[in-house]
C-alpha cells in the first residue's frame, strides 16, 4: 500500500471511529498493518471499506476474516500485541506476518473462522470478570467501570442486551457491541481517559443511568429475547474493600459460577492509566 494511501486512511478510520459506537479493540486487517475498524451500528465503515462477516471493516470484500487461535492466549483476532500504544491482548501492533499472512502468504493454519457474530443466548455466555466500584484516580463515580469476556468460541455482539442491578438502575445496548472468542471488552460511566481515570479503549459509555455502590451492589447481564441472565455478580462487604482498586476476579476461575464467590475475587494490582489499580480490557493477574 501506497504511504500517502495509507495515512489518507488512518485518517478516515480515526475520524470514523468516533461517529461509530464504541466498538473492540479489533482485530488486525493485513492489508492495512493496523487494527480493524469494528463495524458497529448499521454495518458502518470509513469509505472503501467493507462490512464483512466477522463485524469488522476490511480493504475488500474477499479479504481474510478476522481469526483467533484458541489455544494461544497471546492470539487473538489474528493479530499480536504490538508497540502502537495499546494495552489489551487485541489492541494489533506488530507487521503482522507472523499470524494473519500480511505478507500475502496463507494465514497460520492453527488459526479457525471466529464466524459471524451472534447473541449470547446461554447462562455462562458471558462473564463478569473485573469491578471498579471505588475510583480515587478520578473523580468517583466517574471512574467507575466494569469488564466483561466472552469464554466461549462465538462471535457475539451484545447489542439488545440488559445490564442492571438488584434495584432500578439499568441501560441497555442499543449499538453493536462485538466481542470474538476470548475477548473482553469494558463498559465505563465515562468513556474519555482525561475523565475517567485513564481507562483506554472503553467499548460502551453508559453514562448516569448505572452506577457501582462502593459497598453492596450487582450487575446482571441479561438477554430479554429470549429472557435469560447470562451472568450476574452480587458483590458486598466479604469481597475486597480497597480504593483506588477494581474487584478483580482469578483468571482460574472466570466462568460465571466462579465470580459468585467472594473468595475467587483480589484488588487489583496493575497500575494503569492515572495510577488506579486494576487491568480493564486485559487478563487479570493471579489472585
Amino acid at each position: 500500500m501506497e504511504l500517502t494511501r495509507k495515512t489518507a486512511w488512518l485518517a478516515t478510520a480515526a475520524a470514523t471511529v468516533a461517529a461509530l459506537a464504541l466498538g473492540s479493540a479489533g482485530c488486525f486487517s493485513p492489508k492495512f498493518e493496523a487494527c480493524a475498524v469494528t463495524c458497529g451500528e448499521a454495518s458502518a465503515c470509513p469509505d472503501e471499506q467493507f462490512c464483512l462477516g466477522d463485524g469488522k471493516c476490511h480493504a475488500s470484500e474477499d479479504e481474510e476474516l478476522c481469526t483467533i487461535n484458541p489455544d494461544d492466549a497471546s492470539v487473538i483476532d489474528g493479530s499480536t500485541p504490538g508497540d502502537d500504544g495499546g494495552t489489551r491482548i487485541d489492541s494489533g501492533g506488530g507487521d503482522g506476518d507472523e499470524d494473519a499472512g500480511a505478507d500475502g502468504g496463507e494465514p497460520d493454519a492453527s488459526l479457525i473462522d471466529a464466524g459471524p457474530p451472534v447473541s449470547p443466548t446461554s447462562p455462562g455466555d458471558l462473564v463478569i470478570t473485573e469491578i471498579h466500584r471505588d475510583p480515587t484516580a478520578a473523580q468517583d463515580p466517574a471512574g467507575e467501570w466494569f469488564e466483561i469476556l466472552n469464554p466461549t468460541d462465538s462471535t457475539f455482539d451484545l447489542v439488545g442486551l440488559r445490564v442492571r442491578d438488584a434495584d432500578t438502575d439499568f441501560f441497555d445496548i442499543v449499538g453493536s457491541v462485538i466481542v470474538p472468542p476470548g475477548g473482553r471488552v469494558v463498559f465505563a460511566r465515562v468513556a474519555n481517559p482525561d475523565q475517567n481515570g485513564g481507562v483506554a479503549g472503553v467499548d460502551l459509555e453508559y453514562g448516569e443511568l448505572f452506577t457501582l455502590a462502593n459497598g453492596e451492589d450487582e450487575v446482571f447481564i441479561e438477554n430479554l429475547d429470549p429472557a435469560v441472565i447470562l451472568d450476574s455478580v452480587s458483590y458486598g462487604f466479604d469481597f475486597p474493600d480497597v480504593e483506588g482498586a477494581s474487584l478483580s476476579l482469578d483468571p482460574d476461575e472466570e466462568t460465571s459460577t466462579g465470580n459468585n464467590d467472594a473468595a475467587n475475587w483480589c484488588s487489583g494490582q496493575t497500575p494503569y492509566g492515572l495510577g488506579d489499580l486494576g487491568s480493564p480490557g486485559s487478563a487479570n493477574p493471579d489472585c
